[in-house]
């Protein structure tokens, strides 16, 4: 009786395993990375430059093949790139006719020190604000925001990792594992969520996700990703036995994309995961992505 009650189970797990590794069928938009790894090849063969992925039909197209552009994403009306070139400029590519223009290259004077060492930091999370004619980006230790009319530029905050509400007048931040708002018309931060980092909104602002920070001992190298629905503050959260890199809200807002170090190969292998939040399930959308376009970060629209 026993066996006979076992091997059902058994059938069910195997079955229920299969279904969670398929992606799901719902999935919308385009996803916007770097080369993820060289299955994907372009038209010439090419292995390097961007990717335009859809994942509902599993097609991708490629764009700037002979030239890399780091931190990657879309203008709101998906026709347009921001991104920075290798020589560190910042540079916006059309989609259609793939004319790439240089927007900004000024030198800013920022220098870290690495005990004896000095360096000079790079320009990373390149993004467009919201319903404005500026773009933002990081340069340690400083959050800059670049007019593209005016061609000023400001630094607003001292940040590692940032995100923008839809209409561009609020800006999140992290700081110090903690993250703050701040609103652009009075230009003042206010503490938000304490022990937390990586702050990132969904396309409709109604949800929000963070990466849980926890100062008690032992340390947890593979803290909690948590997503909080903020009109009524329940919360789900993705607890992992490897890190997660990255992650951004799918445009349906019902999805959340999140890269992760594998177990079995943790300096090199990742993988590119979809999070169905609210059921809890788990997808793959491929794997073995290479180390720079998990850290260089990537879009979904």
């Amino acid at each position: 009786m026993k066996i006979k009650l076992i091997i059902p189970i058994i059938i069910f797990i195997i079955i229920l395993v299969g279904c969670q590794s398929q992606k799901p069928k719902d999935l919308t938009g385009e996803i916007l990375m770097e080369n993820p790894n060289i299955n994907f090849q372009g038209p010439n063969g090419q292995r390097y430059g961007l990717i335009i992925y859809t994942p509902k039909n599993n097609n991708y197209q490629y764009l700037t093949a002979n030239m890399s552009m780091r931190y990657p994403s879309f203008s709101e009306n998906k026709e347009k790139i921001l991104g920075m070139l290798k020589n560190g400029s910042i540079a916006e590519c059309d989609i259609k006719t793939k004319k790439i223009t240089i927007i900004f290259n000024k030198k800013i004077n920022s220098e870290v020190r690495f005990y004896s060492i000095k360096y000079t930091p790079e320009i990373n999370s390149i993004r467009y604000i919201p319903k404005t004619d500026c773009i933002s980006f990081l340069l340690h230790p400083y959050l800059y925001i670049y007019n593209r009319k005016t061609q000023e530029t400001e630094s607003l905050v001292t940040t590692e990792e940032y995100c923008w509400s839809n209409d561009g007048k609020t800006l999140f931040y992290s700081n110090d594992g903690k993250i703050y708002r701040y609103e652009m018309d009075t230009k003042r931060s206010i503490l938000y969520i304490k022990n937390a980092s990586g702050p990132i909104l969904s396309e409709n602002n109604e949800y929000f996700a963070r990466t849980k920070i926890s100062y008690k001992r032992p340390i947890k190298y593979n803290p909690p990703t948590i997503v909080r629905e903020l009109k009524t503050g329940k919360e789900w959260h993705l607890t992992l036995p490897v890190e997660v890199l990255d992650y951004q809200f799918s445009p349906d807002n019902k999805y959340l994309m999140y890269s992760e170090r594998t177990a079995n190969n943790f300096y090199r292998e990742l993988n590119l995961m979809v999070w169905d939040f609210k059921n809890n399930k788990k997808f793959k959308l491929f794997g073995n992505i290479s180390m720079y376009s998990a850290f260089r970060g990537f879009d979904w629209k």
